[in-house]
């Protein structure tokens, strides 16, 4: 695929006279790929529920892609999302990327999550099953799917923007966020709306509560809807960002972390082990509490930050490196 060529994305996100309101997950890559010179028009599928919401995403779709006339249509996402996108591409090369809920469910309780979670993931494999090419961002979302459909299937983790996730004085960032210099401060992400449950936030709880008493204090900072500048912040500013989620495909949380040198305590999901792969201080342990409560107050007596940013250039995890990979697999889709 060379410069110039018409990239129509999809994703699951209101739409308003500025556009789709896109998850900062997406924005760095599609913020790179129009640096790459493609011309990248986004699409927010926002309603993936309703019988008439659903004709109607399709019917607006269908007309988007034939005013565009796009070389690519790609989904950023599964379940009714990428079946409609399938749908409405006809036939333009399509390419689905799977985030990890879209294929592992989202873990809520009750026979009605259990069924949703079941058609998603039909829906999911009927899109992949149209698709050009698949990518996955975890080896887990990977194993998850058949192994004929593994065949046309890239694993690219996403890609960390280096700029806005980099190491800052940790002094300077607390005065900005108005917090104490003594206290220790333990980053966890809770997720938003049906994605809260897999966030795992009982056992995050657990963990800091089996913490030693320290004179300052130890807390769990919570956050869920912030911007990148915002995680940034707050990642220089803490002490350890803890992961205790029931599963994951490559969580972006970690790679940011990762970047900005803040040593990471995790459970063994999605493909955290080999990213922390020889990341000091931090480490993955069990589903453990007393092993994970013991492992961040290594972290919090060391008192040091970690070597991670180092290792997202060694793994290719810089968002110029992911781009390049992202670009090579729409090529071969849209020959």
């Amino acid at each position: 695929m060379n410069d110039g060529h018409r990239i129509l994305i999809t994703v699951d996100a209101e739409r308003s006279p500025d556009g789709a309101a896109v998850p900062h997950a997406y924005t760095t890559q599609i913020e790179f790929l129009r640096r790459a010179g493609h011309e990248v028009r986004l699409f927010g599928v926002d309603d993936r529920t309703s019988p008439s919401g659903i004709l109607r995403n399709l019917r607006e779709l269908t007309a988007e892609i034939y005013r565009f006339r796009p070389d690519l249509v790609v989904a950023y996402y599964g379940t009714m999302v990428a079946a409609i996108t399938r749908r409405a591409a006809g036939p333009v090369p399509f390419v689905v990327t799977f985030r990890g809920s879209d294929l592992q469910g989202t873990s809520n309780p009750g026979w009605r999550w259990r069924l949703r979670d079941r058609l998603g993931r039909m829906l999911s494999l009927w899109a992949a099953g149209g698709a050009k090419r698949i990518v996955v961002n975890g080896s887990g979302l990977m194993n998850a799917l058949p192994a004929f459909m593994q065949k046309k299937t890239h694993n690219l983790p996403n890609g960390i923007n280096t700029e806005i996730f980099s190491p800052i004085s940790r002094e300077d960032t607390r005065r900005k966020l108005g917090w104490s210099l003594e206290e220790k401060v333990i980053l966890f992400n809770a997720g938003v709306g049906s994605g809260q449950v897999v966030k795992n936030r009982p056992l995050a709880e657990e963990i800091v509560a089996r913490l030693r008493p320290r004179p300052h204090g130890v807390r769990l900072e919570a956050i869920s809807l912030c911007t990148r500048e915002e995680v940034s912040l707050r990642m220089n500013a803490s002490d350890c960002l803890l992961v205790t989620s029931l599963h994951e495909g490559s969580p972006d949380l970690v790679k940011e972390a990762m970047a900005c040198d803040l040593p990471i305590v995790s459970v063994p999901c999605g493909d955290v082990r080999e990213r922390l792969e020889g990341v000091e201080p931090g480490g993955v342990r069990p589903y453990d509490a007393p092993q994970l409560a013991e492992l961040v107050e290594a972290v919090l007596e060391q008192g040091q930050r970690s070597d991670g940013r180092e290792q997202v250039f060694k793994q290719g995890l810089d968002i110029h490196s992911v781009t390049e990979r992202v670009l090579n697999v729409y090529r071969m889709a849209a020959q």
